[in-house]
């Protein structure tokens, strides 16, 4: 009875997850659907959903106990803020659609209106302003607003996921607190923190302050101000920093429900913070994608999570909802095995910026001439991993017995750009770059475990959500 009272619950509850008529104190339910990859598995799903919201959630309950109602809410959220109006043809998008709502008026705004925030802005930081360095470190994200009974200024940030190659770049750029780094990529002013990772960082001193424009033009200071920010993958990362900022300011009532989030920063307090959540799949590869040997990184705040792909009931349960039982994710072991390989690697982030060579000898000239163009074309950016920045084919050189040698420069950062193009665009980049690296044996197994283990990568991280929201219901 307990599993069948289990599965009845995450069934139901999915769908009903909660949303409310305006910002009031009494939920009221609207039914939907959510469409896209993050909740359905493929692009074109649709999970038919009742969405629910209570104002309380972020205005009075208590911020640091988890509410599974608001986890919920905050999901939809998440998936909500991956629309985009470019692809509004090709039906690929996330977006949450209510039922009589004609699709051809769906924009950003639709969704938080319907529930009563007054205010509503969507945020394309790079389309905003010009970055004179470090332009993969840009933010997407939608801010609302409402008064609640003339007491409280309630806002909700929804930071967007990675869409654009650049924010993908972002994530595995974790920077170095010295001139090794700095020679290499030059300053960055707006990396703040040192203790975090520099892409999610300086993303989210961009964020930040497209919040602290929005607040203060729908602030009311005889208010208290209440926040939830959320996001699924890149943008549970800058959520995740965010709402740590947010709450050792202690300025306003925060609450921050993450998806899926990388590590975030080494900082010895993280866990201290209280209102932060954390829920994703314990077996999401993205959730640790850079595991250095000896310099550890964590989220802040509280991991909710198990590995739900080893969860019969749940799986089963979800099935049924979904209709489909394709969910794969990484195995256990697949990932011990990336987390070894990774840090025997690279110890820590200082180690990725070190210089490394490999030389290969040719019986002539020619041969050393096509290699070295070769090498060129692999490592370009048109046809290549576009690693030029991190990595260099040096002079051929004529040696004893007259062969030729030919020296190519390289660090673990052009490697990490490498897997992350492995991660994006699948198997045709798995031979180019193994044969750029083929003299560096750890690279290449790290890259043919990637390569082997792409579905349950993207597949675990893609529709995790749906399963960590039935869990969380559950608890």
């Amino acid at each position: 009875m307990k599993r069948l009272k289990i599965s009845l619950i995450i069934f139901t509850v999915i769908l009903s997850i909660a949303l409310l008529a305006g910002c009031g104190s009494t939920a009221t339910t609207y039914p939907a659907h959510v469409e896209g990859a993050l909740f359905g598995g493929a692009s074109d799903d649709s999970i038919a959903v009742d969405v629910t919201f209570d104002s309380k959630w972020i205005t009075k309950n208590d911020n640091t106990k988890y509410n599974p109602d608001l986890a919920a809410f905050a999901a939809l959220c998440s998936a909500d803020s991956y629309f985009r109006l470019k692809d509004y043809d090709k039906g690929t998008q996330n977006r949450v659609l209510f039922d009589e709502e004609e699709e051809s008026a769906y924009d950003f705004t639709t969704f938080f209106k319907k529930l009563g925030f007054t205010e509503v802005k969507h945020v394309e930081s790079f389309s905003e302003k010009e970055y004179a360095s470090d332009s993969n470190d840009s933010v997407t994200m939608t801010m609302a607003y409402c008064n609640v009974d003339k007491k409280y200024d309630m806002y909700v940030v929804a930071l967007r996921g990675c869409f654009s190659s650049g924010e993908w770049l972002s994530v595995f750029d974790p920077g170095c607190d010295g001139d090794i780094y700095t020679e290499l990529t030059g300053e960055h002013p707006e990396w703040t923190n040192k203790n975090h990772f520099k892409g999610m960082d300086i993303a989210a001193n961009r964020a930040d302050e497209f919040i602290k424009e929005f607040m203060a033009a729908n602030d009311d200071p005889k208010c208290k101000d209440c926040i939830l920010f959320t996001g699924h993958s890149r943008g549970g990362s800058l959520a995740n920093i965010l709402g740590a900022k947010y709450e050792k300011e202690g300025q306003a009532r925060t609450y921050t429900y993450t998806f899926n989030t990388a590590d975030t920063t080494c900082s010895e307090d993280a866990g201290e913070y209280k209102t932060v959540f954390n829920i994703f799949d314990a077996n999401d590869f993205f959730t640790d994608p850079l595991p250095f040997g000896t310099e550890k990184f964590v989220r802040y705040g509280t991991d909710v999570t198990e590995p739900i792909s080893n969860n019969a009931e749940l799986l089963n349960a979800l099935i049924e909802l979904k209709g489909r039982d394709d969910y794969i994710c990484v195995e256990p072991d697949a990932k011990a095995q990336y987390q070894e390989l990774f840090g025997a690697a690279f110890s820590d982030r200082a180690s990725l910026y070190e210089e490394k060579y490999f030389t290969e000898t040719f019986a002539t000239k020619e041969e050393a001439e096509a290699r070295a163009e070769e090498l060129q074309n692999l490592i370009g950016k048109e046809n290549g991993l576009g690693a030029e920045a991190f990595c260099s084919v040096g002079e051929i050189k004529e040696v004893a017995d007259g062969k030729f040698e030919l020296t190519t420069k390289y660090n673990g950062a052009a490697v990490l750009i490498g897997f992350s193009k492995l991660l994006a665009y699948g198997p045709s980049v798995y031979e180019p770059l193994v044969d750029l690296f083929a003299q560096d044996a750890q690279v290449c197994d790290i890259a043919t475990l990637l390569s082997d283990n792409l579905a349950g990568i993207s597949g675990g991280h893609l529709i995790a959500n749906s399963y960590v929201l039935g869990q969380n219901v559950a608890k």
